[in-house]
């Protein structure tokens, strides 16, 4: 969801790790950072489960957000591409009152645990739990309407096939969700203008020492991951389906570098609850279907027929 030139917010300054710019809104980097905050959390030391962004507490505050966001609510001509909204994304929807449409971007694992390392000096094993804790949540929040797009694609679109396939595929997900279509020549001038592949300097700093000294089971499940992604394409439930649990390897790591927090309230909040509705509810059904066995048993008819019930359970003997 990024602003720039169609509602006139201002996009974050460039630096040297990203020289062309971030393409991301300014006032929702801030916001997805406040929503964080208001889970205790921060984009480092994401939830481990789900928050619940439709709660009380949460919806009051929404509320008072939705004028600020008014231009967003109302355009459709913006896009941003905050990683945050992995997490935060959910919560747009109290905001805005209405769904964005998802373009999921996956990169490499350890080209983002790499980057990650460069940048904030995260160990490699964090930034891989943190991989694959990121794409956990995204998986939650997609629909069939949505797509998944392979950064290492992006990247390679100076091949007039794969930006053909890019093209075809961000124009059949526009359409699908009502969204103006951009035409091809349009397409063409924005990786013209865009893009730069020399900037990706993260698989060039990746090294043996910095992967050997990392959890080998957790790197083998992310590759495992990725490479399961890349031979399914860019099926939005294979993704889901990917991501449907986190690993007992990734959650090792997690806490190991205690580097998840517990939202409040969290989705185990919400399940400990309803299972406690199910379970009475579960319980007063049982006990209305055994008083209506109890009735058909006492009934006249079923007493008639329970010579014909006794040759049907022999001859099943048979």
């Amino acid at each position: 969801m990024d602003a720039r030139n169609s509602i006139g917010i201002e996009d974050l300054t460039t630096k040297l790790d990203n020289p062309r710019g971030f393409f991301e809104s300014q006032r929702l980097v801030e916001t997805n950072d406040k929503l964080l905050r208001m889970i205790s959390c921060s984009w480092d030391h994401p939830p481990l489960l789900t928050p619940i962004w439709g709660s009380k507490e949460f919806i009051d505050t929404f509320e008072s957000w939705r004028e600020e966001f008014h231009d967003h609510a109302l355009n459709k001509d913006w896009i941003d591409k905050d990683p945050r909204l992995c997490i935060t994304y959910n919560a747009y929807l109290h905001i805005l009152l209405k769904r964005i449409p998802i373009i999921g971007i996956v990169r490499k694992p350890l080209e983002v645990a790499t980057s990650l390392y460069a940048r904030n000096g995260l160990s490699i094993e964090a930034g891989l739990s943190i991989w694959y804790l990121y794409n956990y949540h995204l998986a939650s929040s997609l629909h069939p309407e949505d797509t998944v797009v392979f950064y290492e694609d992006l990247l390679d679109l100076n091949n007039n096939l794969k930006a053909e396939s890019i093209f075809r595929q961000l124009i059949n997900c526009f359409d699908r969700n009502g969204y103006r279509l951009f035409s091809e020549s349009t397409w063409e001038e924005a990786i013209a203008k865009r893009l730069s592949p020399n900037l990706n300097r993260a698989s060039k700093s990746i090294s043996i020492n910095m992967t050997n000294c990392s959890d080998k089971a957790l790197i083998e499940q992310c590759e495992l991951v990725y490479s399961l992604l890349r031979k399914e394409g860019n099926s939005t439930m294979v993704f889901q389906e990917a991501f449907d649990a986190l690993p007992r390897c990734v959650l090792n790591i997690l806490h190991r570098h205690n580097i998840v927090e517990h939202p409040i309230p969290c989705r185990t909040d919400i399940d400990q609850n309803f299972l406690v509705r199910e379970l009475e509810s579960k319980k007063k059904e049982l006990l209305r279907l055994e008083d209506e066995n109890e009735a058909i048993k006492a009934s006249s008819s079923w007493k008639m027929t329970a010579p014909f019930r006794s040759i049907k359970n022999l001859l099943s003997k048979f």
